[in-house]
């Protein structure tokens, strides 16, 4: 994990609700968000969906 991530973390807290996200999923976002978001979302599985929502503005 990197400071940046690590930092979210502590200001955000940890996911409450953990779900394994598909790999279609992810490769969905391929080329629309940035690796390293897409990389945290499947670490972290945090919040589906909306994790991807709120940081692409959707």
């Amino acid at each position: 994990m990197d400071k940046v991530f690590a930092r979210f973390l502590e200001k955000f807290g940890d996911p409450i609700d953990r779900h394994e996200v598909p790999v279609t999923s992810i490769e969905r976002y391929r080329g629309k968000l940035p690796n390293q978001l897409l990389d945290y979302w499947a670490i972290q599985s945090m919040a589906g969906a909306d994790m991807v929502m709120v940081f692409s503005g959707s």
